[in-house]
């Protein structure tokens, strides 16, 4: 059975905070999640798993290694590391 990615409804019910953002960016986001999950995963796992690597997909598309805030005041720093990152020692 073909993975069936998330729909863009049920992104922005699990991601409330992405109302406002463009349908047809977030299920272009959902796509590219579909491929970072394949069959072998448990089924109960699957459409979680592209949910939340497409809200990282979005993180690092608007914020790169910025410091993000949570709704909770928490905040954190995706940092992201590349090839040229590490060939340079950063």
């Amino acid at each position: 059975m073909a993975l069936q990615p998330p729909t863009v409804a049920e992104f922005k019910a699990r991601y409330p905070n992405l109302q406002g953002r463009s349908d047809e960016l977030i299920g272009l986001l959902l796509q590219e999640a579909t491929g970072a999950v394949d069959e072998t995963w448990i089924l109960a796992d699957q459409k979680p798993a592209m949910l939340a690597y497409a809200a990282h997909l979005f993180a690092v598309e608007f914020t790169g290694a910025q410091n993000l805030t949570l709704p909770d005041g928490s905040t954190y720093t995706c940092l992201l590391y590349t090839s040229d990152a590490a060939d340079e020692g950063l």
